[in-house]
């Protein structure tokens, strides 16, 4: 696993296409913040981990990466850990 993606433009926006397919899906299922959790399945499954292992990784709480793939957590109440790794990645709802 890597703790920051280096994309090339084609893959930012390939992963962004997906994000938003995502987010619409998530938004029509009622979650309260789809792109967050959009973000974060994405972020998690590019890097091929388990939630548990995506968390240990981070060194967050696995429940921080339940919630927010979850859609229960907004942007701006990430943990800073989880938070900088999206925008590293510049992948940031």
């Amino acid at each position: 696993m890597t703790n920051e993606l280096e994309l090339d433009a084609t893959t930012r926006a390939d992963m962004m296409a997906l994000i938003e397919r995502l987010a619409r899906r998530y938004a029509a299922l009622g979650y309260r913040h789809p792109r967050v959790a959009a973000v974060a399945v994405v972020m998690r499954g590019v890097n091929g981990a388990d939630q548990q292992a995506w968390a240990a990784h981070l060194g967050v709480d696995p429940a921080e990466i339940d919630a927010s793939e979850s859609g229960l957590v907004a942007m701006a109440d990430l943990s800073p850990k989880l938070a900088d790794h999206i925008r590293a990645a510049g992948l940031a709802p």
